[in-house]
């Protein structure tokens, strides 16, 4: 699958100063949301992170992603992303494995 990166993204990351890993890590969170949603990012990072990757792209990642895409479960902590309890989850910090992806199993 290709991501496709819009316009004012790539505009953003033209414009950006500073540590080239906080841009590499913003651009592979906006990648990773269009895969998983916007919820698996919450799982993956902080909201401080999210946030100044948010800052970074100009964009708001609840508003360009699903809440769950199409590979949210891959993620190892997948289970969270579905539960009712979700913020207080990812709020009390209670995850641990959190940034791991699963291979795909072939049929």
């Amino acid at each position: 699958m290709v991501v496709s990166l819009p316009a004012s993204v790539v505009v953003a990351i033209s414009r950006y100063q500073g540590e080239a890993q906080i841009l590499e890590g913003a651009i592979g969170s906006f990648v990773l949301g269009a895969m998983c949603g916007w919820r698996a990012l919450h799982v993956l990072h902080s909201r401080k992170t999210l946030r100044t990757y948010q800052e970074i792209l100009g964009v708001r990642f609840a508003d360009v992603f699903p809440r769950d895409g199409y590979d949210a479960a891959r993620l190892e902590r997948a289970d969270v992303l579905q539960r009712p309890n979700f913020w207080k989850v990812i709020n009390g910090g209670q995850l641990d494995g959190r940034g791991r992806i699963n291979r795909v199993i072939e049929a």
